[in-house]
C-alpha cells in the first residue's frame, strides 16, 4: 500500500503544476484509498483556490479525520507553508508570494473504521467495506455538499471492486490497485452518494462430499 501511495503522490504532484493553471476556482477532488483488510483508510482532499500575491493566510473548516499533511501548489510549484489546526479550522500560513491567481490545496488524512451507521465501516472478516453516505468523516471540507460538483476517485485493492449509486466515469488499474472515478453533483449530491467495496469474485463454494450408496444384497 505504501509503494502505491508514494507512486500516486509523485504522479499527482507532477500533474498538479499544469492542472493548477486550468482548473476553475472552487473545483474540488476527493481521493479515497480503501482496503477493507487495512487498519485504517486514507483520503486526500484537493481544492483549487483563487489567490493574490498578498494572500498570506488561508483558513478552511475541517471536520473528522486526522490530518497527515498539507500541501499548497501554484504555477511556480510547491509553496513553503506552516499549518495547524485550531478547533474545527485548518490554518495555513503562506511563506512566499503566490505566482499567478490560482493555487491548489491538498490535504492528506486518515480515518478510523466506523462501528456501524454513519461513516465508513467494514465487516468482521475484513473483506467488505460500506459507505452509506459521504459526510464530514470522509470528506472533511464538505461545506456545500448539496450544490458543489465533486470529482471522486476510490482506490481499492485489485482483488476488489467498488459499486456506487453514482455513474462511473472511468475505471483504471495502477499496479495492484484499481481506481473508480465518479462525478458527483447535480442530480446526485455528495451527501447522498454511497459506495460498497467487495471482493471482485465470489468465494468458491465448498463442495459437499458425495453420498455413499450401498447396494443391497439379494
Amino acid at each position: 500500500m505504501l509503494t502505491h501511495r508514494l507512486a500516486f503522490v509523485t504522479i499527482f504532484l507532477m500533474l498538479l503544476a499544469t492542472a493548477v493553471s486550468a482548473a476553475p476556482p472552487g473545483t474540488r477532488t476527493l481521493e479515497l484509498e480503501i482496503d477493507p483488510s487495512a487498519p485504517r483508510w486514507a483520503g486526500q482532499y484537493v481544492e483549487w483556490l483563487a489567490v493574490s500575491p498578498s494572500t498570506g493566510l488561508l483558513a478552511r473548516r475541517l471536520h473528522g479525520p486526522l490530518v497527515d499533511a498539507v500541501e499548497l501548489t501554484d504555477a511556480a510549484g510547491g509553496l513553503p507553508i506552516n499549518w495547524g489546526q485550531r478547533g474545527d479550522t485548518l490554518l495555513i500560513e503562506v511563506r512566499r508570494e503566490f505566482s499567478g491567481t490560482l493555487a491548489a490545496l491538498r490535504v492528506s488524512y486518515r480515518g478510523e473504521w466506523a462501528d456501524s451507521g454513519a461513516g465508513l465501516s467494514r465487516d468482521a472478516t475484513g473483506r467488505r467495506a460500506h459507505l452509506p453516505r459521504f459526510d464530514e468523516t470522509l470528506a472533511p471540507m464538505t461545506g456545500e455538499t448539496g450544490t458543489q460538483r465533486w470529482n471522486v476517485s476510490v482506490h481499492v485493492p485489485g482483488t476488489h471492486r467498488a459499486r456506487s449509486n453514482v455513474p462511473v466515469t472511468a475505471m483504471e488499474r495502477t499496479g495492484t490497485w484499481r481506481t473508480w472515478t465518479y462525478r458527483v453533483g447535480g442530480a446526485v449530491s455528495l451527501d447522498s452518494a454511497r459506495v460498497t467495496i467487495a471482493p471482485a469474485t465470489r468465494a468458491p463454494k465448498v463442495s459437499k462430499p458425495a453420498k455413499r450408496t450401498t447396494k443391497r444384497r439379494r
